[in-house]
Order: C-alpha cells, then sequence, then structure tokens
C-alpha cells in the first residue's frame, strides 16, 4: 500500500512538473510570436512624410525621400526652415562635441564650408549644453554665410529625421530630394561635388 502511495505521489508530481515546464515553453513560443507579430506590423505601418506634411508623422530618411518640413532657430537666434533652402543645394549633419567620429568629420565639413560651392550647410548638434558648441572650434563656421549651425537640445529635429545616433548627414538637392547619406572623410567633399557637377551639366 505505501508502494503504491509513492507511486502515485511521485508520478503526481513528476506529472505537476510536466505540465509547468510545457506551460512555460508554450508561453515562451507565445510571446515570441507575440512580438514577432508587433515588429511586422510596425514595419507595414512605416510610412514616407511627404514635403510640407506634418512633423508627427512617421519619416524614413534615405535617397529619393523629400527632406521633411522643419521650422527651428540658429546659434544666432535667427529662425532657420526648409522653405529657406528651396532651389539650394543643402547639406545636414547631426553631430555633437562629445562624439569623436563627428569632431574627426569637422576638418572636412569646415573645408566644404571653405571651398565657395552653392551649397547650405546646416549642423545640428545634440549637445545638452549650447556653451558646449560656443566654446568649439566648430562655432567659427557659423560666422560663415553659407553655415547654419543649430542647437537640438532636445532632439526634435533628430526625432523628425529618425536619427537613433551620430554621426548622421544627408545631401538634398534643389528640388529637396535627398540624394547621398553617411559620407565621412574625403569621401563626403567629392560626392558633393560630383552631386553639384552633374546637376550643372544638365
Amino acid at each position: 500500500m505505501c508502494t503504491v502511495v509513492v507511486f502515485y505521489a511521485s508520478s503526481a508530481r513528476g506529472a505537476s512538473i510536466w505540465i509547468k515546464n510545457r506551460y512555460f515553453r508554450v508561453m515562451g513560443w507565445f510571446c515570441t510570436a507575440m512580438m514577432t507579430f508587433g515588429v511586422v506590423i510596425a514595419l507595414f505601418n512605416v510610412k514616407t512624410t511627404p514635403y510640407g506634411a506634418s512633423d508627427k508623422e512617421s519619416y524614413t530618411m534615405s535617397s529619393g525621400t523629400i527632406l521633411p518640413n522643419f521650422v527651428s532657430t540658429d546659434l544666432s537666434g535667427r529662425t532657420i526652415s526648409t522653405d529657406d533652402f528651396k532651389g539650394e543645394w543643402v547639406f545636414i549633419d547631426f553631430w555633437a562635441t562629445w562624439c569623436g567620429p563627428c569632431m574627426k568629420d569637422m576638418p572636412w565639413i569646415t573645408q566644404l564650408v571653405d571651398m565657395g560651392l552653392p551649397l547650405k550647410v546646416v549642423l545640428i548638434s545634440h549637445d545638452q549644453k549650447v556653451e558646449s558648441i560656443q566654446n568649439s572650434v566648430v562655432s567659427q563656421l557659423h560666422d560663415k554665410n553659407s553655415c547654419r549651425i543649430i542647437h537640438d537640445e532636445n532632439q526634435e529635429l533628430g526625432r523628425l529625421f529618425n536619427v537613433s545616433t551620430i554621426p548622421v548627414n544627408y545631401i538634398i538637392d534643389p528640388t529637396g530630394k535627398i540624394v547621398g547619406q553617411n559620407l565621412h572623410g574625403k569621401e563626403l567633399l567629392v560626392e558633393i561635388e560630383k552631386c553639384i557637377d552633374r546637376s550643372n551639366v544638365r
């Protein structure tokens, strides 16, 4: 009789453990499936914001995409917006003084500004304090007519452009279309010159 009771208890305990293991395994599969489903839905919901659309809409930055509308203020307190660049070549760079790769690109961007190309340069800083920008060598670029610096303290423009890491940069043609992105070093100068030369040939 004792043997039967022990056997029954062992069997019940084993069955309970088996059921728990199956439960957690099934729940793990279920959670994974739901997460995958959520990612798929999110991907299908991604859309491109056309020129003039609300800043709150999702926006995918890639070559061929139209520059989104934005309005901000530069270091001099002047208003700067997308409308300022209609019919112009524009280079937009997201950066920060604490970002090593960003600062490594700055001598090339300085050279780009000094080349006298028909190009507007917009440097959008993610520094927390404006003093960090003002105390850096980059602030000198703001004195040049072709360059504007924006302190994107709350990263509002960063969210609009879907910037998740820096440095990130874009080349925009006179129609407002992105024709190049994430170019660094000498490649940046070469590609911008090529783009402008090709447009002049036409």
